[in-house]
């Protein structure tokens, strides 16, 4: 099954950040309606799309009115089930071990920015200030597969905007490159949330499906998904919470540089790029 088969919208090292979850498919493969369950994701997605449409098509008519408030409840639980039902189907595909990615040279400037305005709209419902730091250069082009590497970084960031507190929020970007073995160079994003820390027993099961939950005990699958892609990606996914009132998120995709790559400046105007990669 080639990556065109996931629906398009991690086990850390030392601490104790996912050491204590190889159980994905043991919650999934047994749950006894299963098969009811899928069914009835599948068939909420037609529903689910028209009620998207129609919010956004009355959204801009009851800004400034009373009606307001209870709209952009309706957009989040919309979203919330729009996103779980994709969440859930990446789980039952990812489980079966059949996704293969399917790694392609990828412009990684215009991959960044279509994969981070998505998030960007995400945060902006959150009322959080989501503020992109490039902290080094970037290549001009990579290989790697960028369906499933969007789905990796919109599953991890998700959850993490989920679980912030409103207000500012950084999101570093760096290419991490290996001049001896370009293979093992490595793209990574990196943010600290203010609030959405988990208990540390908690933080052993933030890789296993259902564990993570929000407010009203309704799960979020993403650090599964994400976990999962990462590794499958080549790279890995880490998440540690120092206090309760705050949690961080690593994840690090492979990424070689395609052939003939040229270094850019992601700060600068313009696509004007210096220097091979090679």
């Amino acid at each position: 099954m080639s990556s065109s088969s996931l629906p398009g919208p991690l086990r850390p090292d030392p601490v104790r950040v996912g050491r204590l979850s190889p159980l994905p498919a043991v919650v999934l493969r047994e749950h006894p309606d299963r098969g009811q369950l899928q069914r009835f994701l599948a068939e909420m997605q037609v529903p689910l799309a028209a009620m998207r449409t129609m919010l956004e098509l009355v959204g801009d008519s009851v800004a400034g009115t009373a009606a307001a408030l209870p709209l952009q409840v309706c957009v989040e639980h919309v979203e919330h089930l729009h996103s779980l039902a994709a969440d859930f189907r990446d789980c039952g595909t990812l489980e079966t071990g059949e996704v293969r990615p399917a790694p392609v040279p990828v412009e990684l400037r215009p991959w960044l920015d279509c994969t981070l305005a998505a998030l960007a709209m995400t945060a902006a419902r959150l009322q959080i200030d989501l503020r992109v730091q490039h902290r080094s250069f970037l290549p001009s082009h990579v290989v790697l597969d960028p369906h499933l590497a969007t789905r990796a970084v919109t599953a991890v960031l998700r959850v993490a905007l989920q679980r912030a507190l409103p207000g500012p929020l950084d999101l570093r970007i760096a290419f991490a490159h290996d001049d001896q073995v370009p293979e093992r160079s490595r793209l990574r994003f990196e943010c600290r949330t203010r609030g959405g820390g988990f208990a540390e027993i908690d933080e052993g099961y933030v890789f296993t499906p259902f564990a993570v939950r929000d407010g009203a005990d309704r799960p979020w699958l993403g650090l599964s998904v994400g976990h999962a892609l990462c590794e499958l990606l080549g790279g890995e996914l880490r998440v540690q919470s120092p206090s309760p009132g705050a949690c961080s998120y690593a994840l690090a995709l492979a990424a070689p540089p395609a052939a003939a790559a040229r270094w850019l400046d992601p700060l600068a105007s313009g696509s004007a790029t210096f220097g091979p990669v090679a």
